[in-house]
């Protein structure tokens, strides 16, 4: 029943850049609120209050008798700078190891690494004038990426971000000094989780939650990420409006999950009971380039894996299971004891995601179907049958990684 054309249709709807708290994705949500009640869900629209940014200028200039200017993006919510930038010497740091960061003190930083909480912590204890956020892959755009505002406890540093390529232009040039200039506007404004019910005819009281971000980067389409996501959630809401279901059949498009999972943050928050007799989370982000492999990420018990698995070899459609996190809302309802499953199509194109560049050009309604009658498939098993099929305990394994998570890559606490 799943249509990847019908998917494909809703995602051309949203594709336009949809940063949490802007405009764009104050559009795309009530486009999705409108799709859902269309097809008879209870839909309900709930705000909440974040931080975010407009980047008005970001600069790199290489100074000395040959000045030049490198291609950058400024990354979201960092600080900024004097209207005429901040000069240094610059040096190469490398994921905040011992054997650089003294040297580095006060200095601009050329950083090759993992821009995560616990780095940045670290970092600010060196008071760099300002860091170059290295791409960590050949032949990508800068990124367009933001810190959380969670991380101004510990300070702020003007950071911007550069193609591996112009990183190894900086690199061959030091000892060299360099000016960035990065200005932006940051304020406060709304974004909105989208929730959709269909309540079960038997057991309503058990939930089953389906569920992806349709925020995307700053000034980026997202097709991939996570238009496409949102698009199969979207067509899913109409293959299941039309099923008898057992169980509750809830349907969640988080807001401003690349600010930091702020949307699904802000659900197990609100709805911490109720997530108590829930049984299952399938989230559903990157996803629609013809050319790739589908994966499933298990945050959750082996049964559910090996479920996948044989559901794999049934509809001849490979799959890559394991059971793992993933950096997405799954791991929010994980850490509050809900297993999640997060399919996700990558390779080819989805190499893009987080630059201009992931647009609609590389996405196909054949890429959705993939992922869309694989979800489905795997949905029918939980949403039909009288007894629930699978347990419904997080493994101690990835208990211990979620913590990790979020205390040392995002820096925040799940309440």
């Amino acid at each position: 029943m799943f249509s990847g054309e019908s998917a494909l249709e809703l995602l051309k709807k949203i594709a336009f850049p949809r940063l949490g708290g802007s405009e764009g994705e104050r559009k795309a949500a009530e486009i999705l609120r409108k799709h859902f009640s269309n097809l008879g869900y209870e839909v309900s629209v709930e705000e909440f209050d974040l931080w975010t940014y407009r980047i008005i200028e970001a600069r790199l200039d290489v100074l000395g008798g040959k000045g030049v200017s490198v291609e950058c993006s400024g990354v979201g919510l960092s600080a900024d700078t004097p209207s005429d930038g901040v000069e240094g010497e610059l040096v190469y740091v490398e994921e905040c190891g011992s054997r650089f960061m003294e040297k580095a003190r006060g200095k601009i930083w050329l950083y090759y690494g993992k821009l995560t909480a616990e780095n940045y912590r670290r970092a600010l204890r060196y008071s760099p004038k300002a860091i170059i956020l290295v791409g960590r892959n050949p032949r990508k755009l800068p990124l367009k990426i933001s810190i959380l505002s969670e991380w101004w406890e510990h300070g702020r540093v003007p950071i911007v971000a550069v193609k591996y390529e112009d990183a190894l232009k900086l690199y061959s040039k030091i000892p060299v000094d360099v000016r960035v200039t990065l200005r932006q506007e940051v304020f406060k404004s709304k974004s909105r989780n989208i929730i959709a019910v269909k309540k079960g005819k038997t057991y309503p009281d058990e939930t089953i939650i389906v569920g992806g971000h349709y925020d995307s980067v700053f000034n980026v389409v997202g097709a991939h990420d996570n238009a496409g996501g949102i698009a199969v959630v979207g067509e899913l809401a109409r293959v299941f409006s039309e099923a008898g279901v057992k169980r509750t059949l809830k349907l969640v498009a988080f807001g401003s999950e690349e600010m930091g999972l702020v949307g699904s943050r802000r659900f197990v928050k609100e709805y911490s009971e109720e997530l108590k007799s829930t049984k299952l989370f399938v989230n559903i982000d990157v996803c629609g380039q013809p050319l790739g492999t589908l994966s499933a990420i298990v945050s959750g018990g082996e049964d559910i894996k090996n479920a996948i698995e044989v559901l794999s070899s049934e509809l001849g459609i490979h799959v890559d299971v394991s059971q793992d996190i993933y950096s997405s809302d799954s791991s929010t309802l994980a850490a509050k004891g809900v297993p999640s499953v997060s399919f996700a199509r990558f390779g080819g194109s989805s190499y893009f995601i987080h630059t201009i560049e992931d647009s609609l050009e590389y996405i196909s309604k054949e890429g959705l179907e993939y992922c869309g009658v694989i979800a489905e498939e795997f949905l029918k098993k939980t949403l039909i049958p009288d007894k629930y099929p699978f347990s419904t305990e997080i493994p101690d394994n990835i208990k211990k990684k979620l913590k990790e998570y979020f205390d040392k890559k995002l820096g925040v606490k799940i309440e």
